[in-house]
């Protein structure tokens, strides 16, 4: 997908790949990861109270020294091959905790837009038995 994007968008636009940290954290079990950075660049977005435990990930805890963008600008001027992190003023929601707190009989209204809130009510999805329940 990132190579037909970057066809389609030519080698000089900038381009990036935004996943939560977490992710980040098994991105070198990712089919083709090493050619990531000459296609875009990464934003690292952080989870409220997250740790990266990269000293457990040797490998990424070097790509991300060598790749770290310290500014905005850097990928915004490059096509491809910073890593940028962002920490974000956010909800400390994940899709176990919405599936968790359904099963529980919690109310998720204010977790998830609207339309994905009304798709899990009018599917009853995640209710106590539910085997997708995790």
């Amino acid at each position: 997908t990132i190579s037909s994007l970057r066809e389609e968008i030519g080698c000089q636009s900038s381009l990036c790949f935004i996943l939560g940290a977490d992710a980040f954290l098994n991105f070198d079990t990712w089919h083709r990861w090493q050619e990531m950075l000459s296609l875009c660049h990464m934003v690292l977005l952080q989870r409220p109270g997250y740790d990266m435990a990269l000293s457990e990930k040797p490998v990424l805890s070097a790509l991300l020294q060598e790749h770290k963008a310290h500014s905005a600008g850097e990928v915004r001027t490059l096509p491809a091959g910073k890593i940028f992190s962002l920490a974000l003023t956010q909800l400390d929601v994940s899709a176990s905790k919405i599936r968790r707190a359904i099963s529980q009989g919690e109310s998720v209204r204010y977790l998830v837009p609207d339309s994905v809130f009304n798709y899990i009510e009018r599917h009853s999805l995640y209710k106590t038995g539910d085997i997708n329940v995790r």
